[in-house]
């Protein structure tokens, strides 16, 4: 791979509010949302989203977790045109606002009490955004607890494989419009609404304890009519009303699987179908309701010269060295294949697959010493007492999920998920005896990498003694008294989350040349370019944007890996990775954070980070992908699955 400097787009919000000149046009008041001990100070969401409704545009209600002083709020901002008449004593005589904080954002407290973000959110609820460009289909909009909601017939419904369309009886996909206060972002996501009556065939008599148990039961309720194309909240809770949540909590039903795609970025999708081109589109459509008025100079999307290692190989190039290095470990080695479904199955097919592949592929009525591939079935199907076997010195296990490896006629299936298996396998030995030699990857000597597994509290260690082998250590926070040696309690990285346990933001800290350095998610994430965007608008049926000279041109931050240095940090993204990329691209790839935890990173500094970066460039992790972090952190996550003292 070769380095080379390339302009990417990101969702950042670039632009300058002139909040002075908007207070004078209108009025802005927020109310901050207390917690439950204080519920007199929290005002009915049903009521105001009623009385912003009825306003007809005159109240513009939005809310927003806002960052005021030293701490985090939950707020909700109204504002109004001073030309309505809607003075702060006039809203006091709505029942909504009677026993709630309402004040003035220019109160005595300062303009601070408003952001910049917030204030182009508010103004965002005021555009009619009537006319959609190229948009086939009619559009809904609507402001739903202080949120923007919008609705496309025709494009959210989806395709299913045969080019119909699905029948999501009771399910509707809303795209909604997030504006984040700390990263100043703005993008699409999919919210997925379903029928009260499609609970109550699912979970029949008990769906009622099922709504209870994930606090959906008291609502919000919604009305959307897909024909006259409005969406609105309702008061109570009937069949025909929809809550704003899957089937199965933490799932997304197969179902709206189309409707997720539809918004992604593929051969057949024009860019102005998918989640980035309907931005650019709500971005051009505000610049151009807010033109002339002063109150902000045009908005656009972030761009930053990245220095991007664009890759010479192509995926499937960098694939066949991940596929050789496996079949050059196993060639003279012996693996069993072992059934713990409990249905009898018959592993002769798939053994038979990795005939050619392994030294001996054999079937086994249990795991032995050596490599082992084990079916099994999802854990809330499997009636056994132990499916999940771990790994240990001497056995290394890969599970394999029953209907990922063979069909009910006994034949294989899911050939790539079978070879992923004996990939897995090759780096539980290179984790037993410390080495990435079989990998075919090179570490850095000296190096130190730290993972905080947050089941069981323990810091993970890694070093490298030289570019193939390293050393493992481990150190738990309750049991062992040294545990205040690791970076994660030296530097205050830990926290308690919801469910009692110690976690961190960070998702691995790296120790190089004796500096710390520590890398985390941020909430940036990548675009394409506006030139494909003005590119659309020339041509609506414009498509030529997934061969090479297409993806520098217009995708160049969301493939390849692209790193810079901001504001003492090396900031980060690792996107797809080919030269006539043919995968859907359902999202822009995350912007990771670099920090050095001694102060800010000097541009000599930086050098030392790329190289570290340099680990992201390999597939076995994510298999036929790059990974997104360095690739230590797999070595480290796949200890802390072993039993390494067996």
């Amino acid at each position: 791979m070769t380095n080379k400097e390339n302009l990417i787009t990101t969702n950042e919000l670039v632009g300058e509010v002139y909040l002075d000149k908007i207070l004078a046009d209108y009025d802005i008041f927020y109310m901050d949302c207390l917690d439950e001990d204080n519920k007199a100070a929290y005002p009915s969401k049903f009521l105001l989203n009623d009385l912003a409704e009825s306003s007809k545009g005159k109240l513009l209600v939005c809310y927003q977790r806002v960052h005021i002083g030293d701490e985090w709020k939950n707020r909700i901002y109204v504002m109004t045109a001073k030309s309505n008449g809607l003075t702060e004593a006039k809203l006091r005589n709505y029942p909504v606002f009677k026993r709630s904080n309402l004040t003035p954002a220019v109160a005595v407290t300062g303009k601070e009490q408003i952001s910049e973000i917030t204030t182009i959110k508010l103004l965002t609820m005021n555009v009619p955004f009537a006319t959609l460009l190229n948009q086939k289909g009619k559009m809904a909009r609507c402001n739903l607890l202080g949120e923007l909601f919008f609705y496309i017939k025709g494009i959210n419904q989806g395709k299913d494989k045969k080019g119909g369309h699905f029948n999501r009886r009771g399910q509707v996909v809303l795209i909604r419009l997030y504006f984040d206060e700390q990263s100043k972002t703005m993008h699409i996501a999919n919210s997925l609404f379903t029928q009260v009556k499609l609970f109550k065939e699912q979970f029949g008599k008990e769906f009622k304890d099922e709504l209870a148990d994930r606090n959906l039961l008291t609502g919000p309720f919604y009305q959307i009519d897909l024909d006259d194309m409005t969406i609105r909240q309702c008061r109570k809770m009937t069949d025909d009303c929809y809550l704003k949540a899957p089937f199965y909590k933490n799932k997304k039903p197969k179902a709206i699987d189309g409707a997720m795609k539809n918004f992604a970025l593929d051969k057949d999708t024009p860019f102005d179908h998918s989640k980035d081109g309907f931005a650019y589109q709500l971005l051009s459509s505000f610049n151009s309701y807010y033109e002339g008025t002063g109150y902000i100079s045009k908005l656009s999307f972030k761009e930053i010269n990245a220095e991007t290692i664009s890759a010479e190989e192509s995926s499937m190039k960098l694939n066949k060295k991940v596929t050789r290095a496996v079949a050059d470990f196993f060639k003279d080695k012996k693996v069993h294949f072992v059934d713990q479904t409990g249905n009898e199955l018959d592993l002769a097919p798939v053994a038979e697959y990795f005939a050619d592949k392994t030294a001996e592929a054999t079937c086994a009525d249990q795991v032995k010493e050596g490599f082992n591939i084990v079916v099994v079935l999802p854990s809330e199907k499997y009636e056994g007492d132990d499916p999940y076997q771990r790994s240990n010195s001497k056995c290394m296990i890969q599970h394999i999920y029953q209907n990922n490896c063979i069909k009910k006629d006994g034949k294989v299936k899911g050939k790539s998920a079978l070879d992923n298996s004996l990939k897995e396998l090759l780096v539980k030995y290179c984790v037993v005896n410390r080495t990435v030699k079989p990998l075919q990857v090179k570490g850095i000597p000296n190096a130190e990498f730290h993972y905080w597994e947050k089941e069981t509290g323990t810091c993970w260690s890694l070093k490298f003694n030289d570019e193939e082998t390293f050393g493992l250590t481990k150190s738990n926070q309750l049991l062992d008294p040294l545990s205040a040696n690791n970076p994660f309690i030296q530097h205050g990285l830990l926290w308690e989350d919801k469910k009692g346990r110690m976690t961190s933001s960070y998702e691995l800290l790296a120790r190089i040349d004796g500096e710390l350095y520590g890398i985390k998610q941020s909430k940036v994430r990548t675009m394409p370019n506006k030139s494909l965007y003005y590119k659309t608008v020339e041509d609506p049926e414009f498509r030529y944007y997934r061969n090479k000279a297409g993806l520098d041109e217009y995708m160049s931050g969301i493939v390849y890996e692209n790193h810079w240095l901001e504001k003492g940090c090396v900031k980060y993204n690792v996107g797809k990775v080919g030269r006539g990329m043919q995968t859907t691209i359902d999202k822009g790839s995350v912007v990771r954070i670099i920090n050095s935890f001694s102060g800010d990173i000097l541009e000599e500094e930086a050098e030392k980070i790329y190289r570290m970066l340099k680990m992201t460039e390999v597939t076995f992790v994510k298999y036929k992908d790059l990974t997104v972090l360095p690739y230590p952190l797999k070595l480290l996550k796949e200890a802390a699955r072993m039993d390494l003292n067996k």
